[in-house]
């Protein structure tokens, strides 16, 4: 598993530090999220956010070669063995996603990556606008396929039941 964020370098520097981390899926769950066993595998040292495609190619890369080459381990008592690995999942917050995945910002028209809907933008005072999913569209179209499903549901036992009541 990866991780990666931004965090400043002082409050008030335009200065940002993107570290990279990796996690060994197969330990215990205390050992694998305890700082002792995380690997450091990059930083991103910048005045602005990193591009994504150029900040995880060398990762990329290099995994790439573990999962197909895989890496000759020696053992203290003269035994060789080649392992491979493999990457399971990436972990980040939001905004650190849309620079990942190269998509909109969560806030912006067309920001959400599962419903297609692009938002508005709503005053929320004198001088600050808001971009919102219009959620009331989603709900009320979720709400009218429910409503048809279970509309359907009861329209064919209610068939039924008038063809049981014939029939007896």
């Amino acid at each position: 598993m990866w991780n990666t964020d931004g965090i400043p370098v002082f409050k008030s520097s335009k200065f940002a530090l993107w570290p990279l981390y990796l996690v060994i899926n197969e330990l215990p769950y205390k050992e694998r999220i305890s700082r002792d066993h995380m690997i450091f595998a990059g930083l991103w040292f910048g005045s602005s956010k990193p591009v994504m495609l150029t900040f995880l190619q060398p990762f990329h890369s290099a995994l790439s070669n573990l999962e197909n080459k895989g890496l000759l381990v020696e053992t203290s008592d003269d035994h060789h063995f080649t392992t491979c690995a493999i990457l399971l999942v990436g972990t980040c917050d939001l905004p650190a996603k849309c620079l990942v995945c190269n998509t909109v910002q969560y806030n912006g028209f067309y920001g959400c990556s599962k419903c297609k809907q692009p938002g508005q933008t709503v005053k929320t005072g004198k001088k600050t606008d808001t971009h919102m999913l219009s959620l009331l569209i989603m709900q009320t179209q979720r709400a009218q396929n429910v409503l048809k499903r279970k509309l359907w549901k009861n329209h064919v036992k209610l068939q039924v039941k008038k063809k049981t009541c014939r029939w007896n």
